[in-house]
């Protein structure tokens, strides 16, 4: 896999909009995509997912939502306490790709930043970029305290998934969990991707929900009804938040928006100390067919603008939300993922020590 240097990152950014009429005029003429104008730009990948929002219509009859067949649907406990340890797997990752063998300092992906040392090893390659490691996973990214890698779809031939690290110590796991989960209008107003976010349907630790991004100019926009359950570890405080595509009858799509039916994300969270306190750790995967073919130049250059943008952007989120609680200290313990998240942990530690 060919490395971006500085020529090839500067031309590409300059270039970028006129790749994407390019390949739009190619799309709209083989008849694979309605397309149109956005009123904002925004990230398209990993459903701004970097990852994971939602939105329809308010209310949903009754008789609509007595249709969906929530067995087959919700994530089993077994299963969604598999992911616990996704976590520790990314930091095994990071050690087997991104950590030289001999000094044990940091690999460089691309440039160096502020506050981490890197290996000096004469012998060490100068960038570790798109080398295969375990599972196909290849570095790719690297921000302020975040790391991301990507592999090849294994079926799917010119998609990628990512997988995404990151350490907050300056936000706790329950802010965090709260906006990356939120299904209210807070997320609108710090996340320009999102268009539309409501909940669909819901049932004990799992919701279903309708979501719509603003993807670029000269695309339609997509959308996706997902179905996200949620499940706490009471030992060590880890959070497991698995959402993928469904389809349920309250979940109605709007007239030129394409629906993405291929969506899967696997969010884990744990607190470095407790749940309230400031510091946490987060491990994301994700992958999403957005229906069209796009070259390779856009979809890296997406991915690397957009995944760290929607980070930094929920971090500052999650420092707001912070001040609007400080505030008013009874705010947010009844609303939606906050609520359910606090209720569902105090559950499960009387149900520890039962």
């Amino acid at each position: 896999m060919a490395l971006f240097g500085s020529v090839m990152r500067s031309s590409l950014v300059r270039n970028s909009l006129a790749m994407a009429r390019h390949a739009a005029q190619k799309l709209e003429g083989a008849g694979l995509g309605h397309l149109k104008n956005c009123r904002r730009p925004g990230r398209f990948l990993l459903g701004g997912g970097v990852i994971s929002a939602s939105v329809t219509k308010e209310g949903i009859r009754a008789e609509e939502a007595s249709g969906y067949d929530w067995s087959n649907q919700s994530t089993s406990a077994a299963s969604l306490a598999r992911h616990y340890k996704e976590i520790d797997d990314a930091k095994l990752l990071a050690k087997e790709t991104l950590t030289c063998d001999v000094c044990g300092e940091r690999l460089r992906i691309e440039g160096e930043l502020p506050g981490v040392t890197y290996c000096q090893c004469p012998e060490a390659p100068k960038t570790v970029y798109g080398v295969e490691g375990p599972d196909g996973w290849r570095p790719f990214l690297e921000r302020k305290d975040i790391l991301v890698w990507r592999r090849n779809h294994p079926t799917l031939q010119g998609m990628y998934e990512y997988k995404m690290y990151g350490s907050f110590s300056d936000v706790t796991a329950e802010e965090f969990l709260f906006v990356q989960n939120d299904l209210t209008k807070f997320r609108l107003s710090w996340d320009n991707s999102t268009k539309q976010l409501t909940k669909v349907d819901e049932e004990e630790n799992s919701v279903v929900y309708y979501w719509e991004i603003n993807w670029p100019r000269f695309f339609s926009n997509r959308d996706y009804c997902c179905h996200r359950s949620v499940q706490v570890d009471p030992e060590t405080g880890t959070v497991a938040c698995i959402s993928s595509s469904t389809e349920h009858p309250g979940c109605k799509g709007s007239r030129g928006v394409v629906r993405v039916g291929n969506y899967r994300s696997a969010l884990t969270v744990r607190p470095h100390t407790a749940p309230e306190l400031p510091g946490t750790e987060f491990c994301l995967t994700g992958f999403e067919d957005p229906g069209v073919q796009l070259p390779e130049t856009i979809i890296t250059w997406v991915a690397v603008r957009g995944m760290p943008e929607f980070m930094l952007a929920l971090r500052a989120a999650c420092l707001k939300l912070r001040k609007e609680r400080e505030n008013s200290p009874s705010w947010g313990r009844q609303e939606d993922n906050f609520g359910q998240i606090h209720q569902l942990r105090q559950q499960q530690q009387h149900a520890a020590y039962a």
